[in-house]
């Protein structure tokens, strides 16, 4: 089984999901959440947001 990270971006919102794929391409969806980014004070806090949420969602689902 494949497990797969998507990430659908923006500066304000970001979404993240993980689903799984079998060898035969069944689909399980694992998990999915929004990173709210607008509570940042400006854009490169927004983007330290991104990036200690989506490494957070890695270290927790370990995607391929």
């Amino acid at each position: 089984m494949i497990r797969i990270l998507g990430i659908d971006p923006g500066s304000q919102r970001t979404g993240g999901g993980i689903i799984d794929v079998d060898p035969s391409g069944k689909v399980l969806h694992v998990h999915h959440l929004p990173l709210v980014l607008l509570g940042a004070d400006d854009f490169p806090q927004r983007m330290k947001l991104l990036v200690l949420g989506l490494a957070a969602l890695c270290q927790q689902f370990q995607p391929q």
